[in-house]
């Protein structure tokens, strides 16, 4: 009896000892799968004052401020990305995504269409016509901060204009690429 006890106890000695063998010579039982998400930063734009939705408004516009290219208004906006710091080798760009009217494709890739016709709205930052629908570097690489757009009203031919209210959006994101 003492003999069979001995020779158990030495065989679950040699089988731990095994099993501690196959463990140090980088074998396991169990695999563990492990994967994330990396994501930049998630950025909020806002009005200057806070507001989301953003409203613009151009009041009364006579036809000549529309033909003369001084219809416009400058819409201030800040911005506020999460995170501790910029992604390393990423740039903060800028999209414009027109949701209602689409692209005044006739006058140019920066126009909004509006509800009237020949009427169009187009997009600037300090002088730069912004693209819709396309991804444009930003120049900035804050995690929060304020910048100017400028909206003006434009048409392609003065005779497409006729009197009444009109209106169109566009949906501004902001991400580090």
């Amino acid at each position: 009896m003492i003999k069979t006890r001995q020779l158990l106890l030495l065989l679950l000695f040699l089988s731990n000892w095994s099993l501690a063998a196959d463990f140090n010579s980088g074998r396991a039982d169990v695999r563990i799968n492990i994967s994330a998400t990396i994501v930049a930063p998630v950025c909020t734009v806002l009005g200057n004052n806070n507001q989301s939705p953003l409203f613009v408004n151009f009041d009364n516009i006579d036809f000549s401020d529309v033909e003369s290219g001084t219809a416009y208004q400058d819409i201030q906006l800040k911005y506020n990305c999460a995170g501790s710091s910029v992604p390393a080798n990423k740039v903060m760009s800028l999209y414009l995504y027109p949701t209602k009217y689409g692209i005044y494709t006739q006058v140019g890739n920066n126009v909004l269409r509006t509800s009237k016709e020949g009427l169009g709205i187009s997009l600037t930052k300090e002088n730069t016509n912004l693209d819709l629908n396309k991804w444009i570097p930003f120049g900035s690489n804050e995690l929060e901060g304020s910048f100017i757009l400028r909206a003006s009203l434009i048409t392609p031919d003065k005779s497409l204009l006729t009197e009444g209210s009109f209106d169109s959006t566009v949906a501004i994101l902001m991400s580090y690429l």
